[in-house]
């Protein structure tokens, strides 16, 4: 194995934003770890990618398996990037999610990236490191169908928020990648379908990671892909009533297509 100068841990590389992040970095001469839950996924996206890339398996809402993970991530040396992308998405009425349905995905979308951020944080020691937490513009708007999935993105981006200050004139930069709705597999077809009918633009993954790029290569520690969306979080934290009026405007169409179960990343 030759030395390694640029090392990148990538969660939830199996899926469509995740498969683009990866090739979008390895073009950039970052060595990959990727990991995920599906191995055939993981081994072609590996074969796929320019250069020396390694796989991992990995359930990371399990404790055990997160730690596995990140002692590989270590055997190959000092992490320079840690990005956050995997995530379940939810979208039902509240009251017909399961409490383990909420469980499981709170311990994807919020307790597995802290943790992962903590040992990284905790590893990294005086090296420089940069955390890339993949969020969603839901992570900053309440909407209908999605309550518990927004917790879990608003906890996210908080999260983000809150180790950025702590961390303010060090090495270390965290940062919050906030993708609008997107075209992959994480989205069923009645979603799709209500995007549509709401006039809402669906980005392909190709376009979060050329964003995610940006945001990698600049001094922000914040993007918001997308307008109307990026207006709709100035205002929603500013004004939230009227956003609460436009929602209202809209949410018996909503309501229509609501059926999708937990869709993973």
């Amino acid at each position: 194995m030759s030395q390694i100068k640029k090392l990148c841990l990538l969660t939830g590389a199996s899926g469509g934003i995740g498969e683009a992040i990866a090739k979008t970095l390895a073009a950039r001469g970052y060595t990959l770890v990727i990991s995920g839950r599906d191995l055939s996924k993981l081994n072609h996206l590996k074969n796929a990618l320019p250069g020396e890339h390694f796989y991992q398996l990995a359930d990371l809402s399990d404790s055990a398996s997160r730690s596995n993970l990140m002692a590989f991530v270590k055997s190959l040396g000092k992490l320079d990037l840690l990005i956050n992308c995997a995530g379940l998405s939810l979208f039902k009425p509240f009251t017909d999610t399961q409490l383990d349905e909420i469980e499981r995905l709170l311990k994807l979308n919020v307790t597995a990236a802290m943790a992962l951020s903590q040992e990284a944080l905790i590893e990294a020691g005086d090296h420089p490191l940069t955390i890339i937490n993949v969020g969603s513009a839901l992570g900053a708007i309440g909407h209908p169908g999605y309550v518990a999935y927004c917790t879990s993105k608003f906890a996210l981006r908080g999260f983000s928020e809150a180790l950025g200050r702590e961390y303010a004139n060090s090495n270390k930069q965290i940062k919050y990648l906030a993708p609008r709705a997107t075209n992959t597999a994480i989205n069923s077809n009645e979603v799709v379908q209500m995007n549509k009918l709401l006039g809402n633009q669906m980005d392909e993954p190709e376009v979060v990671a050329s964003a995610l790029i940006a945001l990698l290569d600049s001094s922000a520690k914040r993007k918001t892909l997308g307008w109307p969306e990026k207006l709709f979080v100035r205002l929603n934290g500013a004004f939230p009533e009227l956003v609460d009026n436009a929602l209202a405007r809209k949410v018996k169409k909503i309501k229509s297509f609501f059926t999708q179960s937990l869709k993973e990343a």
